[in-house]
């Protein structure tokens, strides 16, 4: 995704009525990295194979735990301190 995150949007969407929460994972850019200054992040990934990873974690979470449905996003590209990259 090379496009900002909408987190509210996401959840906005996901929420059904026989649900009892919505739990969301909002991974930002930190400031530091290992105690050095971080000004921008590039995030780079082989698409195909990371796509194929977070279908097969969502499948997993859905199967193993028992939940309804589930919206995995990441980043890619040049983020700025306080992006929502996950």
């Amino acid at each position: 995704m090379d496009v900002p995150i909408d987190a509210e949007a996401i959840v906005a969407g996901m929420k059904a009525g026989g649900d009892g929460a919505v739990c969301v994972f909002d991974g930002i850019v930190r400031d530091n990295t290992r105690g050095r200054r971080t000004l921008i992040w590039n995030y780079e990934s082989y698409r195909e194979m990371a796509l194929e990873q977070m279908q097969r974690l969502g499948a997993e979470a859905v199967t193993k735990f028992g939940v309804r449905d589930v919206a995995l996003m990441h980043r890619l590209g040049r983020l700025v301190v306080g992006e929502t990259a996950c």
